[in-house]
């Protein structure tokens, strides 16, 4: 087979030759192509050549977005109807103006209204998390655990998942950590679930903190897969479980910090524990 020979920097409309790629899965006439948005792509070279490869795919993508974002303008996505193009935002996003129907005026990303993610100014989010608190202060009241422990902790976890003012919020359902549809529903379904928090000193625990509260068992987790996530846990297990948990290796063990201060009788946070690590080195 007749080999192309090129010299580096050769360029073919966005792309510009920089080496020959050998045993390629595309063939043994390839190369390795820079393109004029800083990406790079191995193509054959015949096909750079002759035209019929032009961009490592950028041009194709940029065309159709800029003309999906044109035919928007004055179309509605669920609360939201868009008025203007806005140019990119500080990460290249194409943005829109938009005039939300409780009145104001967002600026979105053309991205979240298409894929659906962006529904209303917030407006929307606020609601529904009104509702969902609503219709848990109606279940707590019907199950009588108001005033209970477990309804306590059933509350702040209603509180921190679905308030967007709520102090935790940000931690929690800020960033889609949410309960199950089976434990969003009533108290009483921790209960079925984990039995009752039985003492003062036990509170709600996600065994996987990745993870939601999850029940295991309803339509919704079997649907996603989702295992019980859930425990009454005290509050030095709930310290073993963070994602911040610090491991200290003693006489060749690794355990975490709270595991060796409790096994050497050191108070909670004590820095005494270290000596022993430097004992040790």
């Amino acid at each position: 087979m007749k080999r192309t020979i090129l010299n580096v920097g050769d360029k073919f409309n966005k792309l510009s030759f920089i080496e020959v790629v050998s045993n390629h899965t595309i063939g043994s006439n390839a190369g390795r192509f820079g393109c004029e948005c800083g990406g790079e792509i191995v193509a054959r070279i015949a096909e750079v050549k002759s035209g019929h490869t032009r961009s490592c795919g950028c041009a194709t993508w940029k065309v159709k977005s800029r003309e999906r974002s044109k035919d928007i303008v004055g179309k509605k996505f669920s609360r939201l109807t868009v008025d203007s193009l806005a140019g990119t935002d500080n990460r290249k996003y194409r943005l829109c103006n938009c005039t939300c129907e409780c009145g104001n005026k967002p600026k979105i990303r053309i991205a979240r209204l298409l894929s659906g993610e962006a529904q209303s100014c917030g407006c929307l989010q606020l609601e529904k998390a009104m509702e969902n608190l609503a219709k848990a202060h109606k279940n707590q009241t019907i199950h009588g655990y108001s005033d209970t422990l477990t309804g306590r902790s059933w509350n702040c976890m209603m509180q921190r998942c679905f308030n967007p003012w709520s102090e935790g919020f940000h931690r929690y359902g800020g960033v889609g950590i949410t309960a199950c549809a089976f434990f969003k529903a009533s108290p009483i379904n921790l209960v079925l679930s984990i039995g009752e928090r039985s003492r003062a000193g036990l509170w709600l625990d996600r065994i996987n903190n990745e993870g939601g509260y999850w029940c295991g068992g309803c339509e919704e987790c079997l649907s996603q897969q989702h295992q019980l996530n859930v425990r009454w846990a005290t509050p030095t297990e709930q310290a073993l479980n963070r994602s911040n948990t610090v491991f200290v290796e003693i006489d060749g063990v690794i355990k975490k910090a709270a595991e060796w201060r409790e096994i050497l009788g050191l108070p909670r946070n004590s820095k005494d524990i270290y000596k022993f690590v430097d004992k040790n080195d």
